[in-house]
Formats: C-alpha cells, sequence, structure tokens
C-alpha cells in the first residue's frame, strides 16, 4: 500500500510511542465523567466542539509544516497530499469511534480517548513545528520543554543540511 496507507499506520504506532492514547484516555473519562455529572448522553455540543478542536490543531500544523517545508526547499505535493489524505482518514476514524460507541452503548468513551489522544498528538507536532520555524519566542518555555523528543525528531528531519543552532535561534520571516 501507498506508505501504509497515507501514513495512518504510523501516525497510530506514533501516538502509542509518545503516550497521546494515555493522555486520551485520561482526558476522555473525565469529560466522560464530567458529562455524564450533567445528564448529557449521546452526541452533544461538547462532542462536536471536541472534533472541531481536533480539526483546528490538524489545520495548524499542517499550516506550520507547510511553511518549514517551503522554508527549507523540501515541499513536496505529494507529501502535502499524504498529508491531507492521512488527516481526513484519522477525522474519518474518529467518527468511525463514535458510531463503535453507540452500537456497543459506551456513551462516547471510545470517540473521546481517539479524539483527545489525536489533538495531543497533533499539537506535539505543531508545537515543534513552531519551534523548528524559530517562533519559539512566542510562546511560553514550558511548552517546548514537554515536546521535546518531538522537537528533536523535526530538527533532525528538516534539518539535515542546516545547523539546528543557527536555525533555534532565528526570527521568523
Amino acid at each position: 500500500m501507498v506508505k501504509s496507507l497515507f501514513g495512518v499506520m504510523e501516525q497510530m504506532i506514533k501516538m502509542f510511542d509518545n503516550k497521546s492514547f494515555v493522555v486520551g484516555t485520561i482526558f476522555s473519562f473525565t469529560t466522560n465523567f464530567i458529562v455524564r455529572l450533567r445528564g448529557i448522553e449521546g452526541i452533544s455540543l461538547f462532542h462536536a466542539e471536541l472534533m472541531l478542536v481536533l480539526i483546528m490543531v490538524l489545520l495548524f500544523d499542517y499550516i506550520v509544516g507547510y511553511r518549514i517545508a517551503k522554508r527549507n526547499n523540501t515541499y513536496q505535493s505529494s507529501i502535502a497530499i499524504d498529508a491531507i489524505i492521512r488527516d481526513a482518514i484519522m477525522i474519518g476514524i474518529a467518527a468511525m469511534f463514535f458510531l463503535v460507541d453507540r452500537i456497543l452503548e459506551t456513551g462516547a468513551l471510545l470517540y473521546t480517548v481517539i479524539v483527545f489522544a489525536m489533538i495531543w498528538n497533533s499539537l506535539q507536532s505543531f508545537v515543534a513545528n513552531i519551534y523548528v520555524l524559530g517562533w519559539q519566542r512566542y510562546y511560553p518555555v514550558w511548552l517546548f520543554n514537554i515536546v521535546n523528543s518531538e522537537i528533536n525528531a523535526k530538527l533532525k528531519k528538516y534539518m539535515k543540511n542546516t545547523d539546528h543552532d543557527d536555525h533555534q535561534n532565528s526570527s521568523p520571516r
């Protein structure tokens, strides 16, 4: 298959490795508990808003990743198209888990686990991309400390032919 279904399997494995599913599970149980206390069952505005947050984070990550690729002359439309397809599949997987929750009558437990995991995973990528662009001075330092391993992976990926230290201190163009 085309790079294991446009990189979706790699994303899922990465989400296990970087503990996104742990974060997703914690947030899922917490929010589902609160939603149940409020007496809300089935799809609610909360679930729609959660999907909107996922879409926004994916979009922000794509925009910043696009900027890095253009800046480093590594942009390839086929990679960008694969990223869009991958993200669309991830959104579809989240929607599928909502349906599975309805079938199993588990409220929105599985849906919120997968959506929170995807948000956390994409947020890490977005924050690391901000750092690689040299925009870290506009954001709190603790944000970058949380995603340090993702930052290192991005630096290796995007800065193969440049000096990491010079780029980290550069200002946005």
